[in-house]
């Protein structure tokens, strides 16, 4: 049986200069390198990847959801934000949910998130096909091809997948028949194929998105799917679906512009808590027991500026076409300021005290995978894909091989919230990709991400400071310890900050985080409690699932690539090399690809 307890990395970072790939498959990230190997660029080699994914980890991601990608064009400098998340069918409204008695009144009933009413449009078919149309190198049809090619002659799942894949919620006979077609889960070792799904995508290359997903069969068939569960989504909303291109959102975080996807999401959440630590600590961290990774003081300060982050999201957040979001004062360094004094260290200020702020005060004078490219020229797409929960809805359209997404659960059921459900309407987004550059000439500093609902913001913030503020490599930003603010998304309310727990990770300023050799976490859990923090528990083992799972491409100023990937992912590790090597060389290399602990990052380029 596989160790889930054994999580802890032994791998160095990986080097490249041609080219690099990290995802949490290493099978994707194979077909990531082989796609640029063949002269496709980043983009081409991230949408593969993303395809890849489907097919080996439904689990967590797939065509019947939502994707996003930021794109880093080295010959411009510029980053475009492509935004593939669908809209709430015409038919969905408070008044519909308030006729099948659900809502937040007392005598209502929650949303079911697995209920056909939490479907909305499906939006990565678009995007898949619009980030290739628009910056890749090859035809939709080749970047299909490898994804294709597995659904039809299978792989050999991993354990760690095998564990999601067992304890994901699917529901119809459908599903059954897709993903549990011996009557059960398939088990690690055993060789899985979904030809329904290799079907679709070989309609996506033939006819487009727009003919050969949002219309005709496929369309037909999530209509039918949704109906016989209860959904209201029709052919006329998924007909109507266009990807947005957009300016991404940023701020300049200590030299370095990070650029986070725009409103629905919580990407702002993230940059809102950066701006607040950079008013706390503007300095570059000094080695003093205060500014040392791992303190209780970096522990708290992180943790209640993510809180006033979240705070503001879940009050301001929504969907920009149909409510003004105040991303600019949001973003402004003179809101951070003042956001900034509500950071105490006494217990009296903890929580409880920590509510929405008020962007109109006069202070402007603003489970999912996720993969990353850079290719030889410098372009990079950072990209994310994802069903929401698990398996989504886990209702299959029939002859599809895909769940659909319920990404409706994440909008609120309280009259007059910005984020309220209503036709046509996008939902508060939890999904984000992260790109980093360097302000001072707008070259590129890192593309970056964490799964993990609403986990996301507050891995960007804890892995980019840690290559930030304490010099950590990729790979170490990712193998650190991280904490979790939990249950801030239970009611899609800021009130939910006031309720919120903390998780600690094993080891979290002890052992192999600069502190005691005896010490697991527990004299930080003390030190946090002693400041008011709620419920602190240690998460060890497969329960460390909950501070997400990351991937980091760094690329330094002479164009080295250097790549990191979490070491709670499924995978093995391949290194192309990027120089000619000695045999000798040779074989001391191949001897650390084994020793790494098997990574799932391609660096591509041998001469």
């Amino acid at each position: 049986k596989y160790d889930m307890d054994v999580w802890n990395s032994r791998r160095s970072t990986v080097y490249s200069t041609k080219g690099m790939c990290a995802c949490t498959q290493p099978l994707a990230a194979s077909i990531g390198r082989s796609v640029l190997e063949s002269g496709g660029g980043a983009a081409d080699a991230a949408v593969a990847m993303a395809a890849a994914l489907n097919i080996i980890e439904p689990c967590s991601t797939g065509i019947g959801g939502d994707a996003f990608a930021l794109y880093y064009d080295a010959s411009t400098r510029e980053v475009s934000c492509f935004m593939g998340n669908g809209a709430a069918p015409e038919g969905l409204s408070l008044d519909v949910l308030d006729s099948r008695g659900i809502g937040v009144q007392p005598s209502q009933l929650p949303l079911d998130p697995h209920s056909g009413l939490c479907i909305t449009v499906p939006g990565a078919a678009s995007l898949w096909e619009d980030v290739v149309l628009s910056k890749g190198r090859k035809s939709l049809g080749d970047v299909l091809a490898p994804a294709i090619a597995l659904g039809e002659e299978g792989f050999v799942l991993g354990p760690v997948t095998a564990s999601q894949w067992a304890g994901g919620f699917l529901q119809g006979e459908e599903a059954m028949k897709v993903f549990r077609p011996d009557g059960r889960p398939p088990a690690a070792g055993e060789v899985v194929y979904n030809r329904d799904l290799a079907r679709t995508f070989r309609e996506l290359s033939e006819k487009g998105a727009k003919e050969g997903f949002y219309k005709g069969r496929i369309a037909d068939a999530i209509v039918q799917a949704s109906t016989s569960f209860g959904g209201v989504l029709s052919s006329s909303d998924l007909a109507a679906h266009r990807t947005d291109i957009l300016n991404p959102s940023s701020t300049v975080y200590k030299g370095y512009r990070v650029y986070e996807t725009p409103p629905p999401t919580h990407g702002i959440a993230a940059l809102m808590a950066l701006n607040v630590m950079e008013e706390l600590y503007p300095d570059q961290m000094d080695g003093t027991p205060e500014t040392r990774r791992g303190s209780v003081a970096q522990a708290h300060a992180g943790i209640e500026a993510m809180r006033l982050a979240f705070a503001d999201a879940l009050q301001h957040i929504s969907d920009p076409e149909q409510v003004e979001v105040p991303v600019d004062v949001l973003l402004s360094k003179a809101y951070a300021k003042e956001r900034a004094k509500l950071v105490h260290t006494s217990p009296a200020f903890s929580n409880a005290a920590i509510g929405a702020g008020d962007p109109s005060n006069p202070y402007v004078t603003s489970e999912t995978v996720y993969f990353c490219v850079v290719d030889g020229q410098g372009n990079a797409c950072s990209m994310i894909n994802s069903n929401y929960m698990g398996f989504g809805t886990g209702i299959v359209p029939e002859g599809c091989g895909f769940t659909l997404q319920n990404r409706a659960h994440n909008f609120s059921l309280k009259r007059g919230h910005p984020n309220a459900v209503a036709p046509f309407k996008k939902p508060y987004h939890t999904i984000i990709p992260a790109l980093v550059t360097n302000e001072s000439d707008g070259s590129l500093y890192a593309t970056l991400g964490v799964m993990g609902g609403f986990m996301q913001p507050q891995g960007h913030l804890q892995v980019l400071r840690n290559l930030v503020d304490f010099g950590m490599d990729p790979q170490s930003a990712l193998d650190a310890p991280r904490w979790c603010l939990a249950y801030v998304g239970n009611t899609q309310d800021p009130q939910d900050v006031k309720t919120s727990n903390v998780f600690i990770e094993h080891c979290y300023g002890g052992r192999g985080d600069g502190g005691d050799d005896k010490d697991e976490g527990e004299t930080l859990v003390q030190e946090l409690q002693s400041l008011g923090h709620n419920v602190i528990t240690i998460k060890k083992g497969s329960a460390r699932s909950v501070f997400g799972r990351g991937q980091v491409i760094k690329r330094s100023p002479e164009g080295v690539l250097a790549g990191g990937s979490d070491p709670a992912v499924t995978g093995a590790q391949f290194l192309v090399l990027s120089e000619t090597f000695s045999i000798e060389e040779l074989k001391y290399y191949i001897f650390k690809l084994f020793a790494n602990a098997m990574l799932p990052i391609i660096a591509y380029g041998m001469r």
